[in-house]
């Protein structure tokens, strides 16, 4: 476990390797992760071990010299070690530019079968009844097992390889002539490679443990930083709602007293006008009536205006009454005037029965039927049709206009926000607030350049709820 803790506080000049190991422990082998997770850490301890065996490839040449003295045979010993120490340093040397664990291993087994090679002429260079050699190659066998960390089945391939070199050595060729002392030795050999096996299982079993442990750990940590960036997005994004939600509220608020206070003198102007035109009609020329009707026809927009911003502002309530899908959308074309060059497909059904307020809900699907009218100014066609689905159903307006950007549809209900030259913008803002007050929702989906889609989800059992 100590060891994740450092591989996780690496310094900055081993980032670059942390980064690389990080990125394997994600790959799809976890054998590949797992090996790549400690590669470095088996270079390091794979360049110790093989400058460990230096020490006996010198060592033992005093024993060369009390066998053979200054003889050919000694100087041909001394030249083999020799070899030996140099392939030794050079694949030490080699372990730093090692870059995949699969080089690693390949360079590690061609190694250890040098040096076992090597070791067994050097063992069948020695006399008859010394079979003390058989402590290095015990020793060996631990250290390949143990402290040369690489694929557990090289491990016991090159052990077992050199155990049975060394026993066939000592059986033909130094032959002790106690059985005593052979079966020592043989028994030694078998029981140092089963002890080496299993505490190599077992620490790679320790390692792979360590580095599933480690991935969790790392996944949990990203998760853990995955959910605190959505949290802290989340709490930004409320806030945002929340600062937008009591800027409309004090619009709204303002809105209902300032529609209050307008709506008194827009009362004595049309009072006004409709005295002229019913007193001074006939005395007045064209231009006089037509200005009349002017000055009538913004007074009705006025009060449109006011009559909106008091709908936002006010509370709404339900006057709930039974109706159908059907019903409710062929009386809301029916107060709209269609053009002729738009086709209408009303595909709505006489099920299910709904409790809705209708003069509200027709308000709604008026304002979608004329806002799909309008974003087809050269034709079109506009399907309407309707979907239960569980306790809720579904009603879709279908429109082959010019569709809406996506910058658009994030500001569609926001209060006193129009694409319209004509227009304060709160209508689908009211249209959501009485949709929302019967338990439903607005969901708009669209594609610049090829229409656009209203979906008016409502329940099928609706409730009065008050102070919407």
């Amino acid at each position: 476990m100590n060891f994740c803790g450092k591989l996780t506080n690496t310094p900055k000049m081993f980032e670059p390797e942390r980064k690389r190991m990080l990125n394997a422990a994600q790959g799809n082998s976890e054998t590949d992760g797992y090996r790549t997770f400690y590669l470095p850490t088996d270079v390091k301890r794979a360049k110790i071990a093989l400058l460990f065996f230096i020490i006996p490839v010198i060592g033992y040449v005093f024993n060369d010299y009390n066998f053979f003295g200054f003889s050919t045979v000694f100087f041909g010993l001394v030249a083999l070690r020799l070899s030996l120490i140099i392939i030794l340093v050079l694949s030490a040397f080699f372990m730093d530019r090692i870059k995949n664990y699969h080089t690693y291993d390949r360079v590690m087994f061609l190694t250890i079968i040098i040096m076992a090679v090597g070791g067994g002429i050097v063992n069948v260079m020695r006399p008859t009844d010394f079979v003390v050699q058989a402590l290095v190659t015990i020793i060996a066998v631990f250290v390949i097992f143990l402290l040369v960390p690489f694929r557990f089945l090289y491990q016991c391939i090159l052990s077992f390889s050199t155990s049975l070199s060394e026993a066939l050595i000592i059986l033909f060729i130094t032959r002790p002539t106690e059985s005593a002392v052979l079966f020592t030795i043989l028994f030694g050999i078998l029981i140092s490679n089963i002890i080496a096996a299993a505490g190599a299982y077992q620490l790679h079993g320790y390692r792979i443990n360590t580095y599933r442990e480690f991935v969790k750990r790392k996944e949990a940590q990203e998760k853990l930083e995955q959910h605190t960036k959505n949290l802290e997005e989340l709490v930004e994004e409320r806030t945002r709602k929340l600062r937008t939600a009591e800027r409309f509220a004090a619009i709204g608020e303002t809105a209902g007293m300032v529609g209050h206070d307008l709506r008194n003198p827009l009362t004595g102007i049309s009072n006004a006008t409709y005295y002229l035109k019913k007193k001074y009609s006939q005395e007045l020329d064209k231009t006089g009536r037509d200005m009349l009707e002017v000055i009538e026809n913004n007074v009705e927009y006025s009060n449109k205006i006011i009559n909106d911003l008091l709908d936002y502002a006010g509370n709404i309530n339900l006057d709930l009454q039974d109706t159908t899908p059907k019903a409710l959308v062929s009386e809301s074309l029916d107060m709209i005037t269609l053009p002729k060059n738009i086709e209408v497909h009303d595909l709505t059904e006489n099920t299910p029965n709904l409790a809705l307020d209708m003069v509200k809900m027709k308000r709604v699907f008026v304002n979608i039927l004329k806002n799909a009218i309008d974003a087809m100014p050269e034709g079109g066609q506009l399907i309407i049709k309707s979907q239960a689905e569980g306790e809720t159903v579904k009603v879709s307006f279908i429109d082959t206009g010019a569709g809406i950007s996506v910058e658009e549809l994030k500001k569609l209900f926001q209060p006193l926000y129009t694409t319209k030259a004509k227009g304060m913008g709160f209508g689908l803002a009211i249209c959501q607030r009485i949709v929302e007050a019967h338990g439903g929702k607005i969901v708009v989906e669209s594609t610049v350049g090829q229409g656009a889609v209203f979906k008016v989800e409502l329940p099928i059992k609706a409730t009065k709820n008050q102070n919407k």
